[in-house]
């Protein structure tokens, strides 16, 4: 999707977790949230989520994305990801 392709989009932590550059996680869509996900355990939102992303995780047979960690902002916890 070329409005997802080269861009970041801020993750706000939950739970205390902490994110590593280059981790690959899963982003799923709840109500109108993007949730970013380890496994099954959820580690944090997106913030301000691209409407095309959410058309997509709407999608058929289109329930999660794939997305890499670019980024770690050290004072807030959060991170700058990738979409795939």
């Amino acid at each position: 999707v070329p409005e997802l392709k080269d861009r970041t989009y801020e993750v706000i932590p939950l739970g205390g977790g902490s994110f590593k550059q280059g981790m690959q996680l899963v982003a799923r869509l709840d109500g109108e949230t993007v949730q970013i996900l380890d496994g099954t355990l959820l580690v944090g939102v997106l913030s301000d989520a691209p409407a095309a992303l959410i058309t997509i995780l709407r999608g058929p047979g289109q329930q999660v994305a794939a997305v890499t960690i670019q980024c770690v902002h050290p004072i807030s916890g959060g991170a700058d990801v990738t979409i795939q």
